[in-house]
């Protein structure tokens, strides 16, 4: 489990650092271009992602197994939801191909925490 977290730490960190600064340059190769009220939608974004962050630094920390079973729970969905709509995103044509780069990484994690959840089960 600690290897998730970590795994995940350094993945919402970097990218929530990378669309509180910079989201325009996260976003171009995959062919969205930001307006105003974008950039500051992929910026608040960030701070959300960048939490995830620090939600499982603590939960990698802690000697709670409730509060870590609660973070890998919270990973799988946010994983499984947001790897969905990025697939709805791409194939409304609003995400170019390089999209599917971000639904596999999420699906990844997705799969990675859902495992851990099942072991934990038996």
């Amino acid at each position: 489990m600690n290897a998730l977290f970590i795994a995940a730490m350094a993945v919402e960190a970097l990218f929530g650092l990378g669309f509180i600064l910079v989201p325009g340059a996260l976003l171009s190769p995959m062919g969205i271009a930001l307006d105003a009220t974008s950039d500051g939608l992929a910026r608040l974004f960030g701070t959300a992602i960048f939490s995830l962050a620090v939600l499982v630094w603590l939960a990698r920390k802690s000697d709670s197994t409730p509060f870590k079973h609660g973070a890998v729970i919270t990973l799988f969905t946010y994983y499984l939801l947001s790897g969905g709509l990025f697939v709805i995103i791409i194939l409304r044509g609003l995400m170019n191909a390089m999209g599917w780069s971000t639904v596999i990484l999420h699906l990844f994690f997705a799969a990675w925490c859902g495992a851990i959840l099942v072991a934990k089960r038996g």
